[in-house]
């Protein structure tokens, strides 16, 4: 048992140190390897470093998606990546990241639920040393949500949301809203945000784009 025990202690180091090891590459022609991923977003601390979210693919119908943060040498600091997990399914549909404006990161992760197909938009965001100041928190009261998320920074913590959701199983009544979302994670632009009328029934599209002034 301590031989095993050994053994796997060896591993773990062996993968930590190779690990360690990656850094910024000096060359174009080298690449810094993360992670396995089919997508990835990357947002800077403005000290040098990254965030790096990235979604992984190990099978049919799962997707998860992770945070890894890099200094400004290149270095990973997390050990494993965080994964950011909304409880709504075991597919990442889609996600979105931004600079909280004070050295941190805030990423919009849209889960899928299989069982149903529902959509559920969970956010999370992190200080410059990766300390969680809120995590999975709801930018409405529906839970239904739909398409890819756009988010722009409001440069003092916080995060302008742009999102579809839809009140019923038949995804009917489709909306466009535009939610504030404060440094803590509150809702400031009531339990629904602003629904973006046209006067028109809505059909949700998935080409939307959203910007700060």
């Amino acid at each position: 048992m301590r031989l095993k025990t050994s053994c796997l202690t060896l591993a773990a180091l062996m993968v930590l140190a190779g690990m360690a090891a990656a850094q910024w590459p000096s060359s174009p022609d080298q690449r810094l390897f993360i992670g396995y991923g089919v997508e990835s977003r990357i947002v800077s601390d403005g000290q040098g470093g990254a965030f790096v979210i990235y979604t992984s693919y190990p099978g049919s119908m799962w997707n998860d998606c992770y945070l890894q943060k890099l200094d400004s040498q290149g270095y990973p600091q997390l050990f494993p990546p965080i994964q950011l997990d909304v409880g709504f399914g075991t597919l990442t549909d889609a996600f979105e990241a931004v600079t909280d404006g004070e050295g941190g990161v805030i990423v919009a992760v849209n889960q899928l639920n299989t069982s149903n197909w529902f959509h559920r938009l969970g956010l999370f965001r992190f200080t410059g040393e990766c300390d969680t100041l809120y995590w999975n928190a709801d930018p409405d009261t529906l839970q239904y949500t739909s398409f890819e998320p756009k988010c722009a920074s409001d440069s003092a913590g916080g995060i302008y949301l742009l999102y579809g959701h839809h009140s019923d199983t038949l995804y009917m009544d489709e909306r466009i809203c535009l939610q504030h979302i404060a440094p803590n994670g509150e809702r400031l632009w009531g339990d629904a945000g602003f629904t973006m009328e046209v006067g028109l029934p809505t059909g949700i599209t998935d080409e939307i784009a959203l910007c700060a002034d």
